[in-house]
């Protein structure tokens, strides 16, 4: 599998000045770089940088789209930082009929998902809204209705094996998902409103405890931790009272995974809690604009299945013209996980983003400061901070 991503996003570039030169071409090159990071022991060390591409190619039969990162890894030093190739997405989605009727979509991270969902702020997509992700996916658009059906390729449970980023279909890990949603403006534009609803299963091989060995996914033994749902409004209009573009989203998924026990970003010490992985979640995102001024306020809560788990999260950002493209974009977040039986395994992180953005035509520039005020231990808090620099080009679009 890994070998058929590489290769499609190896031929996005090779044909994108040939055969596809008449297809939209959305490129993004990105540089970003942490000169300073601070950790819980008071540690000074090189954060890091990386250099990313992201590219989309499009007309009205085919989708190309692909990703992939150039990482140079935090270290005491510049000259020992370990450095790595990621090919973070590789997708190809064809439209047989020229129109969205029919989308079939296969690769990594094509990403589908319902309407309002992703959250910008933490870029990430919320409880269990994103149905189509890695492997095959088809979506039908019709009449205000969307139908979505997707076959997710998983990673193996073997640990070598997860180290070379193998997927497999039906064999150790598999799933089957679909997603109805239907768009009311379909009716009436006084009716800018989508309803949507998610049903995802997954069925996990059957290998040994500790992840070193694959197993068969046990397709005769159904449970309903095997399930998981999503419900969601989504509320999008121009032109609403003061606001120059207003949207509203709200959510409730059941037996999701949280943000707060993301295993990248480790927002709160307790992140890998088990009860966190299956979680009963709210989410609600708000985004007013008002012509050059934006507020964004996002947010989950909810209480673990079966455990005594309270997640929760929520990020106000403001974007303040300051004068001719030049903004103060500040982002404050609160992460928490409770225990509502243990209050010395509950945790909490504070996280405050002051940064400066400037937007020339199709180059943006952004630096800050992001501080973390993190419960590394029970009441012991401690300020985690890096200081972020990057530049972004936009190509094409």
């Amino acid at each position: 599998m890994k070998r058929i991503l590489v290769l499609i996003f190896t031929a996005f570039f090779a044909l994108s000045s040939q055969a596809f030169g008449a297809m939209k071409n959305d490129t993004n090159i990105k540089f970003s770089l942490w000169p300073v990071n601070k950790d819980a022991e008071d540690n000074y060390t090189f954060g890091g940088s990386y250099a990313r591409v992201e590219s989309v190619m499009s007309d009205d039969f085919v989708t190309l789209g692909g990703k992939i990162y150039y990482r140079v890894k935090g270290s005491n030093s510049t000259t020992s930082a370990s450095q790595e190739v990621e090919l973070k997405r590789a997708y190809v989605k064809i439209r047989p009929f020229g129109n969205n009727l029919a989308e079939f979509a296969v690769g990594k991270l094509y990403s589908y998902y319902l309407a309002g969902s992703y959250f910008s702020l933490m870029e990430i997509y919320t409880g269990a809204s994103r149905w189509g992700k890695t492997g095959i996916g088809f979506k039908s658009e019709f009449n205000g209705f969307t139908l979505g059906l997707a076959l997710p390729a998983m990673e193996t449970n073997s640990a070598a094996k997860k180290a070379n980023k193998e997927y497999n279909f039906f064999r150790t890990d598999w799933g089957m998902n679909a997603s109805l949603s239907y768009n009311f403006a379909e009716l009436s534009d006084s009716l800018p409103i989508t309803f949507g609803a998610n049903l995802l299963y997954s069925a996990s091989g059957k290998g040994a405890s500790d992840g070193s060995s694959d197993g068969e996914a046990d397709v005769n033994s159904v449970s309903e931790k095997d399930f998981s749902e999503c419900f969601s409004a989504y509320y999008y209009t121009k032109n609403l009272w003061i606001f120059s573009r207003f949207s509203t989203f709200f959510a409730f998924s059941h037996n999701a995974v949280p943000y707060v026990a993301n295993s990248s970003f480790r927002p709160v010490a307790n992140y890998s809690n088990a009860d966190l992985k299956r979680v009963n979640l709210f989410s609600l995102a708000v985004k007013a604009y008002f012509d050059n001024f934006r507020v964004v306020l996002e947010g989950e809560g909810g209480h673990s299945v079966d455990g005594t788990m309270i997640p929760f999260y929520t990020a106000l950002q403001f974007k303040l013209p300051l004068y001719e493209g030049l903004s103060l974009q500040p982002i404050f977040s609160y992460f928490a996980s409770y225990d509502t039986s243990d209050s010395k395994n509950s945790f909490d992180t504070w996280l405050i983003y002051p940064q400066l953005v400037l937007e020339y035509k199709r180059l943006t520039l952004t630096a800050g400061w992001h501080g973390a005020y993190m419960e590394v231990k029970d009441d012991d808090y401690r300020w985690l901070w890096y200081l972020p620099l990057s530049a972004r080009i936009k190509i094409g679009g």
